[in-house]
């Protein structure tokens, strides 16, 4: 290799690659961060369409099918918050 392309390698490289890698976390973090906006509009649209479910419930069969599945879409979210929140305090 030419002594300028060296040179170049090594004075380039260990500046520039903690950016880089700064730079693909922080589109990591980005992307996760899209991705919970989205899980909490979903759960708000859930939560307010068992809420109208619930007014409308004529029956306690149709109340308890309501609840229930409102409680497993919650607990799922509850599972992954926890999930993610162990994972954070552990790194």
């Amino acid at each position: 290799m030419p002594e300028a392309v060296t040179q170049t390698v090594f004075y380039f490289l260990p500046i520039s690659l903690p950016v880089v890698a700064a730079s693909f976390i922080s589109l990591i973090s980005i992307n996760d961060l899209q991705r919970r906006v989205a899980r909490y509009r979903e759960m708000q649209l859930m939560l307010e369409d068992s809420r109208k479910r619930v007014a409308f419930c004529q029956t306690w069969n149709s109340l308890e099918r309501v609840v229930l599945k409102t409680e497993s879409a919650l607990r799922q979210e509850m599972l992954e918050w926890h999930s993610i929140t162990s994972f954070t305090e552990s790194h």
